[in-house]
């Protein structure tokens, strides 16, 4: 009777621990959902006005947004001339492990991103949350959440 009661035992323990496991990862799916915010804080510029939030595929970014100027200086540079501005950290590669932008382009091809600074480096500070990110594919886009919300740059 004992080893019934220790197989039954176990069982039970193997249920539950499977039953709590899928309740975690059903919990953690649902967490992860993206979070977009609908306008760029005041902060940044005054005059920003509210951007509309549109869904392109698998990715939730803003377009019609005002871009700061300092953002669309260092695109500027980063096309012409294929590395970040000096004083600036910039060039690797943005792995967009949450998927919130474009996997792959219209032909089927991976999309790489690199990520790259909007403010020069200044030794003993903080980098600061914004970020520009340049794919592959030709696009480009501004972060001022660290990577939570992506607005689109009309390249």
């Amino acid at each position: 009777m004992s080893l019934f009661r220790n197989r039954i035992f176990y069982y039970l323990i193997l249920v539950i621990g499977v039953s709590a496991i899928t309740y975690y990862a059903i919990q953690t799916k649902n967490t992860h959902s993206v979070q977009v915010n609908t306008t760029i804080p005041k902060s940044h510029n005054e005059s920003h006005s509210p951007a509309k939030t549109i869904h392109e595929g698998s990715q939730t970014v803003q377009k019609n947004a005002e871009i700061p100027p300092y953002v669309m200086e260092v695109l500027d540079y980063v096309l012409k001339n294929q590395k970040a501005p000096s004083r600036y950290v910039g060039g690797r590669i943005f792995e967009n492990r949450e998927q919130r932008l474009n996997l792959y382009d219209s032909k089927g091809d991976r999309i790489q991103y690199r990520e790259w600074d909007v403010h020069p480096k200044t030794k003993g500070e903080n980098r600061g949350a914004e970020r520009l990110i340049t794919g592959s594919d030709h696009t480009a886009y501004y972060t001022f959440d660290h990577y939570q919300t992506f607005i689109k740059i009309k390249l």
